[in-house]
């Protein structure tokens, strides 16, 4: 169990909050369990502060692997977000823990924090490294863990793996492609031939999928033997001027999006 997995509480966690029914619950008890392992890495040892990872032998408990932290955030992070999709206090507790923890050990006197060659023994020595996401990350989860709700929306934005907030998408992606439609009109597309695969279509999409079912393709295609009239190039491959595309094969039967169509989707 690496301690770079532990943000796996955390995800399930947020994942919960998209699903309704009998499955919110136990992904909910599950990024629970996951998160209290990752906090035991941290409370069994002599320092306070988590090794690297830790490994199950013949699953039984779990024993130390290589020693070292190095100010790594992904625990800190799933107590962030069990805390608001629980609001138990017991993470918010667990989080003051680890803080503390890594604050007497990894603080540097003069400035900053660094990482520790050794969490289980007593007094660790620091391996005068302080990684970047130390700021971006840890803290920030550990600032937001204690923060108001309304110091992130959760609603209104999502952290991606480095922990920088992105907006949420508001609108229907296909909404966007609708937008475009209009202005571009019939846009190339071929969804696969199987019925449900994409159960939200544009017209035209639809319209695509129709044109396209029962058609028999060139067993050339692959090949590039196929290819609809147009110029060729030095060595007589065919050759899209505008695009600059070499070797694009003809789209049997095809009627939209001109002459030539970039392989499949």
């Amino acid at each position: 169990m690496d301690h770079l997995a532990c943000f796996v509480g955390g995800m399930l966690a947020l994942g919960s909050a998209e699903v309704e029914g009998l499955v919110r619950e136990p992904l909910l008890k599950l990024a629970g369990e996951l998160t209290e392992t990752c906090v035991k890495m941290y409370t069994r040892q002599k320092s306070g502060v988590s090794p690297e990872f830790v490994e199950f032998p013949a699953q039984q408990d779990f024993i130390n692997g290589p020693g070292y932290y190095i100010l790594r955030p992904e625990t800190m992070e799933s107590l962030f977000y069990m805390w608001r999709f629980t609001k138990d206090q017991k993470w918010r507790d667990y989080g003051w823990k680890i803080f503390r923890a890594i604050d007497r050990w990894c603080k540097v006197e003069t400035g900053g924090y660094s990482g520790l060659k050794e969490v289980n023994v007593k007094t660790p020595l620091k391996d005068n490294l302080m990684q970047s996401f130390w700021m971006a990350e840890t803290l920030k989860y550990a600032y937001l863990l204690f923060a108001d709700d309304d110091a992130f929306d959760l609603s209104l934005w999502v952290f991606n793996t480095e922990a920088h907030p992105l907006r949420r998408r508001q609108r229907d992606p296909l909404d966007v492609w609708r937008e475009f439609e209009k202005v571009h009109g019939d846009v190339p597309f071929y969804p696969p031939d199987i019925d449900g695969v994409i159960p939200t279509e544009t017209d035209n999409m639809k319209q695509r999928r129709a044109r396209r079912k029962g058609r028999i393709q060139s067993v050339h295609d692959n090949l590039g033997e196929d290819f609809a009239d147009g110029p060729v190039d030095d060595d007589g491959q065919p050759y899209d001027p505008i695009k600059g595309a070499r070797g694009l094969p003809k789209h049997p039967g095809s009627d939209v999006g001109g002459p030539y169509v970039v392989g499949e989707f």
